[in-house]
């Protein structure tokens, strides 16, 4: 099956512009969310060909829509000045809250996840920064900064002895990051 927009022009049931992320529900196995150019968080269903709703907002540019099953909350990151980390409903498309900046610059983003219940890593452009957000105080604990281009990839290791650490792409480098604190096993060179 291929998933895209109707022919029908009153209704927006797909995208319209290029599409960068596409994730699905981790507990609804029909349900996934993709997200593009055209300003908007499309919902699909496996078993339809057309998107069944939509949410406007979200400039997506990279791998930027992340969700929390346990709240049932959306993460998008947008490359834009303003509103460029939001958290969002993922039942009634209504915007939660909105993620300030960082005090040490602005960063459009290309990549965001969460990390665990209680924080959230996004990274991207202008400040070429990466940053670790208390998901409940919207504050910086930590960051990465002094990268000579964009941060364009990143993920976040969910199981194991490596639980929380991240891996982050700047140019030509690939950065493996542990928080403060973060204990493991066994440390490799990091």
């Amino acid at each position: 099956m291929t998933c895209k927009a109707s022919s029908t022009r009153t209704v927006m049931d797909g995208h319209c512009f290029r599409v960068f992320a596409v994730t699905f529900h981790p507990e609804m196995e029909r349900e996934f969310i993709s997200g593009g150019w055209d300003n908007t968080i499309q919902f699909w269903d496996t078993r339809q060909q057309h998107s069944v709703r939509m949410l406007s907002g979200p400039h997506v540019c990279g791998d930027t829509l992340q969700i929390d099953p346990a709240v049932n909350h959306i993460l998008s990151g947008s490359w834009r000045k303003d509103n460029a980390l939001e958290i969002w409903d993922y039942v009634s498309g209504q915007k939660v809250t909105e993620v300030p900046h960082d005090y040490q610059g602005e960063s459009k983003i290309y990549t965001c996840h969460w990390l665990g219940q209680d924080h959230i890593v996004a990274a991207g452009s202008q400040s070429n920064m990466l940053r670790v957000i208390n998901r409940w105080t919207m504050t910086t604990e930590s960051r990465l900064l002094g990268l000579s281009s964009a941060v364009f990839g990143s993920s976040v290791c969910l199981a194991g002895k490596w639980t929380g650490l991240i891996a982050a792409t700047s140019g030509t480098s690939v950065y493996l990051l542990e928080r403060d604190g973060q204990q493991h096993s066994k440390k490799q060179g990091l």
